[in-house]
């Protein structure tokens, strides 16, 4: 092939290149102002709906439950306060070793980790704010967390080795 041949290609390759280019920035902006693009839900905007009595030791919690990507990423972000006999419960379809933070949180929690038969493996107690963007992890693989308010886990008698009670009839 002769070098005319190839600058001929070459400028004809960068042309298409250009052209495309140009094509899907227009397809975007034509999509944005159509309101086609999907949306990205905000995690302030996301709350936990339903609500199941765990039965500790000394008490009833009343949990939200956190069971999809969404919910479990928003958590209790953003609350201003917990009620003293409320919480939140992080449920996971398969076992593992998942790490919390303490992202756009405004009150300390107790986190309460809990194994697939609702045995309690460890707690991290008053883990205070500030220690975002650090992430706290279980000891082993967990099936559930609670968060509680800070103290709240010594509250209700949750010590490592408690079994938890898990009332499935009472959410709604």
């Amino acid at each position: 092939m002769s070098t005319h041949n190839k600058n001929k290609n070459s400028s004809f390759l960068l042309q298409n290149m250009v052209i495309g280019f140009f094509a899907l920035v227009i397809l975007g902006i034509y999509l944005a102002s159509n309101n086609a693009l999907p949306k990205i839900p905000s995690f302030a905007s996301i709350n936990a709906t339903s609500t199941i009595a765990v039965t500790a030791p000394n008490g009833t919690i009343n949990v939200e439950i956190a069971d999809t990507d969404d919910l479990r990423a928003r958590g209790l972000s953003y609350r201003e306060s917990l009620a003293s006999d409320g919480g939140m419960l992080f449920v996971f379809q398969i076992s593992g070793i998942y790490g919390f933070w303490m992202k756009d949180m405004n009150f300390p929690l107790d986190m309460v980790w809990v194994d697939a038969n609702h045995k309690v493996v460890a707690i991290d107690s008053d883990i205070a704010t500030s220690t975002y963007p650090d992430s706290i992890f279980p000891p082993s693989d967990i099936s559930y967390v609670i968060e509680l308010n800070a103290g709240a886990a010594r509250q209700f008698g949750i010590a490592t080795g408690t079994v938890l009670m898990f009332d499935y009839k009472s959410g709604h």
